[in-house]
């Protein structure tokens, strides 16, 4: 019993994630594959490592954070439903925050009944961040399944 609450308090990591490294190497110049609602958005892009050859996609998460983190705070991005994803902050002050995460978290958001991500700084789960994409929830799963649609004619 004692064990499963353990279990219980802290996050479950994504099978398959993509690295810290990895997800430094992010596209940062304009995409073109972004679902936009209202404060925040999430762009599909792509994380090209040219010393290892190896690409991922990645999805910049833009939105109002509960408070800011450090540039390159390396961190665990949750929504609601699914596991936690590697996330790395890109950009951060009192009113926005962007981070970049494996595409596949966004596949977590469309269980989604409002679109708040957590940034936990541990495993263990404790204090989060809570980061705000957006109160315009109205067609925001096909709002997210067009930024997919766009990414694939694009081969990202």
């Amino acid at each position: 019993m004692f064990s499963l609450l353990l279990a219980a308090a802290s996050l479950t990591p994504a099978f398959n994630d993509a690295s810290y490294v990895d997800l430094g190497y992010v596209n940062r110049t304009a995409g073109e594959c972004i679902a936009r609602f209202g404060v925040g958005s999430i762009e599909i892009r792509q994380a090209f490592n040219e010393a290892d050859r190896t690409m991922i996609n990645v999805a910049i998460v833009t939105g109002k954070p509960t408070r800011a983190l450090p540039v390159g705070a390396k961190l665990w991005a949750k929504s609601s439903y699914g596991p936690a994803w590697r996330a790395v902050v890109i950009e951060s002050s009192p009113q926005r925050l962007r981070f970049v995460a494996h595409n596949r978290f966004v596949g977590d958001l469309f269980s989604e009944d409002s679109l708040t991500i957590a940034l936990h700084e541990r495993l263990d789960a404790g204090d989060a961040v809570l980061v705000d994409t957006g109160s315009d929830t109205a067609g925001f799963r096909e709002k997210l399944a067009s930024a997919f649609d766009c990414s694939d004619s694009l081969g990202i």
